[in-house]
């Protein structure tokens, strides 16, 4: 029998943009999956359009509004079941296939995480990471020189999870890194499969964190590397990131 999949979708005002996701969750080729859509406070009537529109085909948790989506796929978490937890932001959507072809991986390749390219908005068919030079041979390091994990394209483990959620505080100080920092915090356990085919169509516009995340932040960049235990074991990877976001600083460069 499939291993139980839980999807946590977090959203804020996103109920026009909604059904576009869910409805490509729902289309999954792998079963079963579990649903769970964590509304983040939201003025537009989410909770009770959910419930009229999908019923018992999905679970909607409310909670206070809190503005940060890491806090708020963490009450996902918690109220989760399965053995694996997917995450897809609100204004993403998936490919029929995706958790299907990365079940399958994961199940032969003896990783416990899971992550893949995704298409940008656009006819053009462009990927978030085209232009994303992997530096060095073995993912983990490459996450430490760069975040490469799209979110709405992450099937974990559960028991990675077990010890670690995405932060409060981290998410008051470094509100558009919270998944980068989690990444970086699980490296140690992380087995990572990094599919280059996309799986996920990105969703930007211009309100979005992600889209304010895409605009680099050296000195929050800086402070990362000061405060993530994993960057200490690196040490050359962390003198080149510190020169690297220190440059901009400097020269006053945007």
């Amino acid at each position: 029998m499939n291993p139980l999949v839980s999807v946590i979708v977090p959203t804020y005002n996103r109920r026009e943009l909604l059904p576009r996701c869910l409805d490509a969750i729902r289309a999954q080729s792998y079963k079963p999956l579990e649903i769970i859509l964590v509304d983040d406070g939201s003025t537009d009537g989410t909770p009770g359009w959910a419930e009229s529109a999908y019923g018992r085909a999905i679970r909607c948790i409310v909670m206070p509004h809190s503005g940060f989506p890491g806090v708020v796929r963490n009450v996902g978490i918690e109220n989760s079941r399965g053995e694996y937890i997917a995450f897809c932001d609100s204004d993403d959507y998936w490919l029929p296939e995706k958790i299907e072809f990365q079940m399958e991986r994961l199940n032969t390749s003896g990783c416990n995480f899971s992550c893949s390219d995704a298409f940008l908005p656009g006819e053009d068919a462009q990927t978030v990471l085209g232009n994303y030079r992997f530096r060095y041979p073995s993912p983990d390091k490459c996450l430490l020189w760069e975040n490469f994990i799209v979110t709405s394209s992450v099937v974990v483990q559960r028991q990675v999870l077990s010890a670690s959620r995405f932060s409060d505080a981290d998410a008051r100080m470094f509100p558009v890194f919270q998944d980068y920092v989690l990444w970086l915090s699980l490296l140690d356990d992380l087995r990572i499969d990094f599919i280059p085919k996309p799986l996920v169509h990105y969703g930007i516009n211009a309100s979005s964190i992600s889209w304010a995340g895409r605009k680099r932040n050296p000195q929050l960049q800086i402070k990362i590397l000061f405060t993530q235990p994993a960057f200490r074991r690196h040490p050359l990877i962390a003198v080149q990131k510190f020169l690297r976001y220190c440059k901009p600083i400097l020269t006053g460069a945007r």
